[in-house]
C-alpha cells in the first residue's frame, strides 16, 4: 500500500515522506471501516500509529497521542483470543508508544498485555519456525516491559520480567516451545 511505501522510502525528505505515509493511511481509513473491513481498518490503525510516532512535524507529545489511540483502536479488532499474534504486535506497539510518551505505568500494562498474548501463541503449541518468529519478532518485549519495571521503582518485577524472557528463549533454542504440550 502507498502508505508503506512512503514509510520505507529512502529517496526524497524523510519528514514529506511520513507526512504522505500518515495521509495515505487516514485515506485509506476513510475506505476501510471497523464495520465493513475490521482487519484492513486494525492493519491501517497500527500502521498509522507507527508512522504517527515517527512523525518530525508537529507536537511531538500530540503526535504521540494519536499514534497512542490508532494502536489502541487497532486492539479493538486485534483481541487476544481473536488475533494473539496481532495482539501481541498491537500492544507491544502502544507500550513503545507509551514509553516514549514516559507513560510507564501504561507502558507496563501493554507490555503485560503482549507477554500474554506470546503465552497464549506458545499455548496454542507452534511449529520451530513459527516460535522462532514469535521471539525474533518480539525480541525488545522483555527488555522494554522490564524498564517499565525499573522506571515504576518496581526493580524485582524487572528481574522477573527478563529472566521469564531468558527462559522462553532458551525453550525455543531447544526447541521446547516448538512443541504441542
Amino acid at each position: 500500500n502507498l502508505g508503506i511505501a512512503y514509510s520505507r522510502r529512502l529517496s526524497g525528505d524523510r519528514a514529506d515522506n511520513i507526512e504522505h505515509a500518515i495521509s495515505a493511511y487516514q485515506h485509506g481509513l476513510r475506505f476501510y471501516t471497523r464495520g465493513s473491513e475490521p482487519v484492513k481498518w486494525a492493519s491501517a490503525q497500527n500502521n498509522l500509529g507507527i508512522a504517527l510516532r515517527k512523525r518530525i512535524r508537529g507536537e511531538r507529545a500530540a503526535n504521540l497521542a494519536a499514534s497512542a489511540a490508532a494502536h489502541e483502536a487497532a486492539m479493538t479488532v486485534y483481541t487476544s483470543a481473536a488475533f494473539p499474534w496481532m495482539h501481541l504486535r498491537s500492544a507491544q506497539l502502544a507500550g513503545e508508544v507509551a514509553a516514549a510518551r514516559g507513560d510507564w505505568s501504561a507502558a507496563r500494562e501493554y507490555y503485560r498485555r503482549a507477554i500474554e498474548a506470546s503465552q497464549l501463541l506458545f499455548a496454542g503449541g507452534l511449529n520451530r519456525a513459527e516460535a522462532e518468529s514469535v521471539v525474533r519478532e518480539g525480541g525488545e518485549l522483555f527488555a522494554g516491559a522490564a524498564y517499565a519495571a525499573v522506571m515504576l521503582k518496581a526493580p524485582l518485577e524487572a528481574l522477573n520480567i527478563i529472566e521469564s524472557g531468558r527462559a522462553r528463549l532458551l525453550r525455543v533454542a531447544v526447541g521446547l516451545d516448538a512443541l504441542a504440550i
